[in-house]
């Protein structure tokens, strides 16, 4: 697996991680659980830990208490403690765990917190019966004891793991995730097993290894807890607490985006581009920033750097686009997040993989639009997109060909970028300056001073706009409002739903395509389909043959 397809996950860092999504970031962001070792490098700033004081960072107190709430299964010559969820899934997760080996009730912990959420979790013994480390040991002596156990030599029995969860359990996606000597054995995973498709690596690096390459490794992140642990009793009840309900919801994305805002803050790697990074050239440049390819110097991954000047970008701004993005990079149709974010003299950056085949706009034909193959494959692709930003508590808000990334030439796999004017349901919005052929009536021409709630009928309104330049070639109005012609000859049309009311520039589209468009392009926002409604008409012929307007709107 390619570094740049590799999946993560940290408190500061939250880039995608395919299925592995927001239940793991309630697990050990809002569940504020994370173990530490006493032997992470001593360049580790811990001066923020609340379990600092003990004489062992590992000491958690009860939780050496903790019984667990899976079982202990033999797997050929392994032994492992797996805990399963409720329901059934095709989804598991491993658990490494650190020298203390896999009998530490904190690593136990981590498995039910990810099986409470409905992943099947394992830990399993890596050292396969060898003695794990003691807290009574000489420290000494260690370097003779890690030895004998290679974080980097258990691909044999991940084997044996990942067959008795694909066949036993009927996992088909399966991640990883470990801390200490189980992030530097999650490193190595990452890299060399195919079929695990996400990784978790917490203090990836330990300062008795001699290699410390694994601080430059895309899975490796430090973080120091400000606050206390969660008390044992928290854990029973946190399958029907409301943290969690909130967050199947949907319901909890604002207050877990301003607790990732702080601690994104926090941890802001603060650096020159060229310290770490080649320009290759330019991908694109827009109103507040830039987007630049660029390859990792040490790596040699490709990337897209976007570039935010500090002089007009103020430090929430860009700090609610990125966590955003990284809030959403699981999804397939959303572009994915490598997990770094800058700050240079001049610049607040962030990186996310790069689209070789520019946007939408770039194949869109004047008087044409894009082949019909082409717009019905980018519809279905934005539908599950879009659905995913809402099923989340967010409305997009920036539907447009210029936000939509191209990875082939026939839009076979697109992806939805640009997150800055993406809110929380309810948000309320003043009126919006510089109305564009994409602003919903009700925020074109409101007057109440308070502002209107947005709500996902906003992004339908755009979606159906996108839909019909990409049918067309046109626009098909330049503002929607009243004294806009094209826009009034729409309203005419919508309120008697009459074929010779039908604007002129609309006559290309079959019946079904306008009735698709008419149901997304509501007036009333409450009488909107969602975007999901478009899929009923897949099927249909959205375009005919003969049609043609030479007089339709405006070019996009």
């Amino acid at each position: 697996m390619d570094t740049d397809d590799m999946a993560l996950l940290s408190p500061s860092v939250v880039p995608r991680l395919g299925w592995l999504t927001l239940v793991v970031m309630d697990a050990l962001i809002s569940s504020r659980f994370i173990p530490f070792c006493p032997h992470c490098p001593s360049s580790v700033a811990v001066s923020h830990m609340a379990n600092e004081s003990r004489p062992c960072p590992c000491d958690i107190g009860d939780k050496f208490d903790y019984g667990g709430r899976g079982e202990e299964v033999q797997v050929e010559h392994i032994k492992a403690y797996v805990c399963k969820p409720p329901a059934s899934t095709d989804k598991a997760v491993i658990v490494i765990h650190d020298i203390f080996g896999w009998e530490l009730p904190n690593t136990r912990y981590i498995a039910d917190m990810l099986a409470t959420n409905g992943y099947i979790a394992t830990c399993p013994d890596f050292f396969v019966g060898q003695e794990a480390w003691k807290l009574s040991n000489d420290w000494a002596t260690f370097d003779d004891w890690l030895k004998t156990r290679s974080a980097g030599k258990i691909d044999k029995e991940v084997d044996v793991i990942l067959k008795y969860l694909k066949e036993q359990c009927g996992a088909k996606k399966i991640g990883v995730v470990g801390f200490c000597w189980g992030g530097a054995a999650v490193q190595h995973l990452m890299l060399k097993n195919p079929h695990l498709q996400a990784g978790v690596s917490l203090y990836g690096v330990i300062k008795f290894f001699a290699d410390m390459s694994s601080f430059l490794h895309p899975t490796f992140f430090i973080f120091g807890e400000k606050d206390e642990l969660i008390p044992l009793q928290q854990h029973s009840s946190m399958a029907n607490s409301s943290a969690v309900a909130a967050a199947a919801a949907g319901t909890a994305a604002p207050t877990m985006l301003e607790e990732l805002l702080e601690i994104t803050a926090q941890s802001l790697v603060r650096t020159e581009v060229a310290e770490h990074y080649e320009v290759i050239r330019e991908l694109g440049r827009g109103k507040y920033g830039h987007v630049m390819l660029v390859t990792h110097r040490q790596r040699g991954t490709p990337m897209a750097l976007k570039l935010l000047p500090k002089a007009s970008t103020k430090l929430h701004t860009f700090l609610y686009e990125y966590c955003v993005a990284l809030s959403l990079a699981t999804h397939p149709a959303i572009i994915s997040m490598f997990g770094i974010a800058i700050e240079s003299s001049q610049y607040y950056g962030f990186l996310y993989e790069p689209a070789l085949h520019k946007d939408l706009i770039s194949i869109i034909k004047p008087r044409d639009g894009i082949p019909e193959p082409a717009a019905k494959q980018c519809a279905k692709q934005l539908v599950s997109a879009l659905e995913f930003i809402h099923s989340r508590g967010l409305v997009y808000r920036d539907i447009k060909p210029e936000n939509v990334l191209l990875f082939d030439p026939d839009c076979r796999r697109i992806k939805l970028t640009d997150f800055g004017l993406t809110r929380p349901k309810g948000t309320k919005l003043k009126l919006v300056a510089g109305v564009i052929p994409y602003t919903a009536p009700e925020l074109s021409n409101t007057a109440d001073a308070q502002g209107v709630p947005i709500d996902t009928s906003l992004d339908a309104w755009a979606f159906g706009v996108l839909l019909f330049c990409l049918l067309t070639g046109y626009f098909p109005w330049e503002q929607s409002l009243p004294d806009d012609p094209f826009f009034e000859d729409f309203m005419q049309w919508q309120e008697t739903g009459l074929e010779e009311d039908l604007p002129r520039h609309w006559k290309r589209l079959t019946a079904e395509a306008a009735l698709m468009l008419r149901s997304l392009l509501a007036l009333d926002p409450a009488k909107r389909c969602p975007v999901s409604g478009v899929l009923h008409y897949v099927d249909c012929p959205w375009r005919l043959e003969d049609g043609n307007s030479e007089e339709a709107a405006v070019k996009p």
